[in-house]
This record gives C-alpha cells, structure tokens and sequence, in this order.
C-alpha cells in the first residue's frame, strides 16, 4: 500500500477509535475532548445520515482534534431528526465540558442523493433507518466516504451480499467502513465475554438442530394496529399496541360519559358556576386534614373540593391526556412538519408524564377517601346507582378489582397476541 494511503486508513482508525471512547465514556477521550477541535485544520468532516437513533449522537458527545465541529445532517425531517438534533443541544449546553457542534441541516425527500451530490463531509455516520441501514452504507461506500455505522448493519442474507461487497469496495476505495457499536469494549461487557468462555463457569453451548434449536427468539412479538391510516401500518411492539388500544377504549369510555352528562344535565354537579367554590374548597380541604369529614350527601350534590377536583379530571386532565398522547403516538405523521413546529413532541412529552402522575394521585386520594368516609354508601352511589345501604355495591367493586386483576396477570404476550391478531398483523 503507497505510504500515504496507509497514513489516511491509520488516521480514520485513529478517529474510529476516538469515537468508540468518547460514546463509552472513557477517561482518555474526555481528556482529547478537552482539546476541542479547529474547523480550519480539520481532516475530518462529519456527515449524519437519516439520525433515528441515539447512536447517531452519541458520535458527538464530545469535541475531537482534527474533526471540524461543522456536522451536516441530512433527514427527510421529522421527530427522529427533532430528537437528534436535541441531544446535540443537550451536549452544547451542559455545563461539563460543553461541546460546540454547528448543525448545518438538509432536509428534503431525496435526502441521500443531496448528501452524496454535496459531497460536503467525508465521514458519515448512519444509525438509525435499519430499514435501509445496508444500503446507506452501499451508497455512501460506492461514493468514496469514510462510513461509521452502528448495528445492525444488515437484516436479510441479501442485505449480507452488499455488506460483504461494501467491504471489498471499500478497500479498494482506502476508505474506512467501521461498526461503532461501543458496548463490547466496556468493562463489564469484556468480562462477560470472559467469563463465558469459562466451561467450568458457563458450561458448554449445545449444538442445536433444525427440528431441536439450540438457541429459542424470546423477543416480544410485534403487531400493526389499531391506527389505521392511508400509508403502510406502522409496526409496534406488543406493548405499545396494548396501550394504545386501552387508550383508544379510554377515549371512547370518555367520549360516551361526556355526552350523558349534558344530555341528562348532571354537567351542573361538576362544572363550578360560582366564584364561592374555591374558598369552600380550601375549606373543605381543611376538614378532610383534620379528619373531620364534611357532612355533604355525594348522592345530592359533590362538596367543593369534589365538584373542582372532578371537573378538572374531566375537562382538563383528561383531554391533556389525549391531546399529548396524540402527539406522541405513531398516528402521528412525519409529514406534518408545521404541525410538528408548532406543537413539538417535547411538549407533549413534558406534559404527558404530570398527567399521568396527577391521575395517580387522584385515584390514590379518590379511592382512600371512598372507603374512609362510608365506604357501603359510597360505593352503592359508584357502582349500584342507589343511597342505600346493601351489599350490592361492595361485591360489584370487589368483582371489578378480580377483574382488573385477572386482566393484569393476562396482559402478556402469550395471551395478547391472539387479540392484537385481530387488529393488525403479526410479526417477530
């Protein structure tokens, strides 16, 4: 090899290496960080192709000698791209040895074809979109870049062929095509792979056959539903598909209690019409602290502190709940950008977990305050619609906590997937 290639292809390892440190967090990389990097004596020039994964980010947790703090990130747009572009923030600004990337952004939908036309860097870095993860790699090899990618590099044998070809060209290029999954060269992991080794410790691995594999998937089944939408199903894990077709149940359970309350006109037992409601809440308050309950019948008319505390659930909570749920689910379109820009899934995110903790707390409060202050009445008010004082109630509540329960020892994949078929589509 000319003398001058073999330098180029030691000092792409050079950074390769610097790359892997920096994302494991290793001391001799923070120390290099600390040099900080001049764009006018740059040798390097990052590239970040379609960012969808927190590897694509971590390349740039800290600054590297010879590599220009200059990153041109090319996208089709998009939350991934939002969230990218957020941890690199994230880096500039904390106060440990901030970083001083600039982000120069492309966005369009031949996004690849600019990158490779630009030619504006000459390592890119590709993590994210394992989809097309194979053929970023190709391309950016077939066009004399430098490549650092994470896994998986490949997801069919056929993706494997171009993986194997990408190699050989680029060798025959002198440019560098490197994993930069990071996790094998920490500490614990290089024990692990130690400790495997060790028979007397681990035991022997079993050669397995085509009707006995020594090796079973355990991975949780993936499922497409229930949004339905005009382009391809999005694909979701189980649990993701369990929650979102409870919220949807939620929703529709939300949407039938709304219109019976002002069809039959009990609106007015929850909705506050005067000022007076709110120091007759503290008040209330008051008397509940002091374990002196207030003497108000729920049956006849809610006491302050209920009429805001149900009206808030109802009219406020609940619909923040689904507004932020909305933002985050997979319904949501990458192509709504304006949409995205002014209402950004950070937001939404800030603003889903509070809701949830407040609707904790509610049912905690809520619940302890039923049984505490009569618990036969007020249950027979939920659950048997009368003010008496049967059973009936009680049996009616205990039969819904075995339900919920039961659902919730159920709510696995083995017993999930026969619904979730229903809905969509299933895949490993």
């Amino acid at each position: 090899m000319h003398p001058t290639l073999r330098a180029r292809r030691r000092a792409l390892s050079a950074l390769a290496a610097l790359l892997v440190m920096a994302a494991t967090g290793s001391a001799s990389a923070q120390q290099v960080a600390q040099q900080g990097a001049r764009a006018d004596s740059a040798r390097f020039h990052l590239l970040t192709l379609d960012p969808g994964h927190f590897h694509a980010s971590l390349v740039q947790k800290f600054m590297y000698p010879g590599v220009d703090s200059v990153v041109h990130v090319y996208s089709a747009g998009g939350d991934d791209l939002d969230q990218h572009l957020a941890r690199i923030k994230s880096f500039n600004t904390r106060e440990d040895q901030p970083t001083h990337w600039v982000e120069k952004i492309h966005t369009s939908p031949d996004y690849l074809e600019r990158m490779i036309a630009d030619r504006a860097g000459n390592v890119v870095v590709i993590a994210g979109n394992n989809a097309r993860k194979t053929e970023y790699i190709v391309r950016s090899i077939d066009a004399g870049l430098n490549v650092l990618a994470d896994k998986p590099m490949v997801r069919t044998p056929a993706d494997l062929v171009k993986l194997r070809q990408a190699f050989k060209t680029a060798a025959q290029k002198h440019v560098l095509l490197y994993d930069i999954m990071t996790e094998r060269n920490e500490v614990t992991t290089a024990l692990q792979r130690a400790l495997s080794m060790q028979p007397a410790l681990f035991g022997t691995l079993v050669k397995g056959t085509t009707e006995n594999p020594a090796i079973t998937p355990t991975s949780q089944p993936m499922a497409s539903g229930p949004i339905r939408s005009k382009g391809a199903p999005k694909r979701i894990s189980i649990d993701l598909w369990l929650h979102l077709s409870l919220d949807a149940l939620w929703v529709l359970n939300g949407v039938v209690f709304i219109v019976l309350l002002f069809v039959t006109g009990q609106w007015l037992r929850i909705v506050p019409t005067s000022w007076d409601v709110f120091p007759n809440a503290v008040s209330t308050a008051i008397q509940y602290l002091s374990l002196n309950w207030p003497t108000e019948n729920g049956w006849v008319s809610y006491n302050a502190l209920q009429l805001l505390s149900y009206f808030v659930v109802v009219f406020i909570a609940a619909p923040l709940a689904i507004l932020t749920g909305i933002r985050m689910s997979p319904a949501w379109s990458v192509r709504w950008k304006r949409a995205s820009a002014v209402y950004p899934i950070e937001l939404a995110r800030a603003l889903h977990y509070p809701t949830m903790l407040f609707f904790v707390l509610f049912v905690i409060v809520h619940v302890t305050l039923v049984l505490a202050t009569g618990a036969i009445r007020n249950l027979n008010h939920m659950y048997a619609a009368n003010d008496g004082d049967s059973w009936l109630g009680f049996w009616f509540f205990v039969g819904s906590i075995v339900l919920t329960a039961a659902a919730w020892v159920l709510a696995r994949p083995l017993f999930l997937r026969p619904v979730a078929g229903l809905t969509g589509k299933l895949s490993r």
